[in-house]
């Protein structure tokens, strides 16, 4: 049995984190979802994480703890259907979007804001995904 008072906080998030991801692929519907970063873009920085959970004290794209995505223009990725999925378009729009999985290739934008915003942005999808 563990004994989860002898665990360090770094090992406690660890074995959250994992019991999380475990909990989220059980039983869970998949679907096909598509990443789609605007065409004509390509020289862009671009990612995609399916979102476990998001660590509020950071304040950059770290921020965002999951399973990395495709990150090609309208790439097909298998997720869970009502995962969070944070999209990221850098350089010149720097913008973060916050998307629900909802059926396969569509998906509901829940949240959009500017790196300039970074921590708000952080803040306001902790507050969507943990359901306040």
């Amino acid at each position: 049995m563990l004994n989860l008072k002898e665990m360090e906080t770094e090992e406690l998030n660890d074995l959250f984190n994992k019991i999380k991801e475990e909990l989220s692929n059980r039983n869970k519907e998949k679907i096909v979802y598509k990443t789609e970063f605007r065409r004509g873009n390509s020289g862009y920085n671009r990612w995609a994480k399916r979102l476990l959970d998001i660590d509020s004290n950071k304040n950059n794209g770290y921020a965002f703890i999951g399973d990395w995505l495709k990150n090609g223009d309208e790439e097909e990725n298998i997720v869970n259907k009502n995962d969070y999925i944070v999209e990221f378009i850098g350089y010149k729009e720097n913008q973060y979007f916050l998307y629900k999985a909802l059926d396969n290739n569509k998906k509901e934008l829940l949240l959009n804001g500017d790196k300039k915003q970074l921590a708000s942005f952080i803040e306001n999808a902790k507050k969507i995904i943990e359901g306040e």
